[in-house]
C-alpha cells in the first residue's frame, strides 16, 4: 500500500472511529487521498527541531559527519519522493 493511501485511510478513520475505507465510494476515497496530499505537502520542509532530532540521532549518536541542514536536505527529499509516488501511482510497497 502506498504511503498516501495509508495517511488518507488514517484520515478516513479518524473520522469515523473505525476502518471502513474498502466500504467508501471512489470518489471519496480519492478527495481524502488529496487531503493527505496537502497535509503532507505542509509539512514538507521540516521544523528546526525536527531536524536538530535527525541531526542528533544520525550525527552525534551515530556518528556520522552530517548536522541539521543535511537531515533537512534529506527530510525534503523524501517527502519529494513520498508525493512524486503518489502523482505517478507508484508500485505497491511491502510492509515490514
Amino acid at each position: 500500500m502506498l504511503m498516501i493511501e495509508r495517511a488518507a485511510r488514517a484520515l478516513a478513520e479518524s473520522e469515523s472511529g473505525h476502518d471502513d475505507w474498502d466500504g467508501l465510494d471512489k470518489d471519496l476515497q480519492e478527495e481524502l487521498k488529496e487531503n493527505a496530499r496537502a497535509v503532507i505537502q505542509a509539512i514538507r520542509l521540516p521544523s528546526r527541531a525536527v531536524s536538530g532530532e535527525g541531526e542528533k540521532c544520525l550525527g552525534h549518536e551515530a556518528r556520522h559527519g552530517i548536522d541539521w541542514h543535511d537531515m533537512e536536505w534529506a527530510w525534503t527529499r523524501m517527502v519529494d519522493a513520498l508525493l512524486a509516488e503518489a502523482r505517478a501511482g507508484g508500485e505497491e510497497e511491502t510492509e515490514s
